[in-house]
């Protein structure tokens, strides 16, 4: 049970991680520029800022999902 309560505080704080990035994404320029870390190196790409507020918002979908499963593991 304890694991179970560890993987979902781990996933609330990406999912409130991505819930922020999503609002400072919105709250930008149209015309600012953006920068994605690539997950498998420490360096920066320029990135397309309306393509990043796509894949956040469907990251926190995603994320929604697994924790109500954590949460209600019978209702799946």
């Amino acid at each position: 049970m304890e694991g179970q309560t560890r993987l979902i505080m781990e996933v609330s704080k990406e999912l409130n991680e991505q819930t922020v990035l999503k609002n400072e994404l919105s709250s930008l320029k149209k015309d600012s520029r953006v920068y994605e870390k690539q997950s498998n190196s420490g360096i920066f790409f320029l990135s397309d800022q309306s393509e990043m507020l796509k894949k956040c918002h469907q990251k926190i979908q995603r994320l929604k999902c697994e924790e109500d499963r954590l949460k209600n593991p019978g209702k799946s």
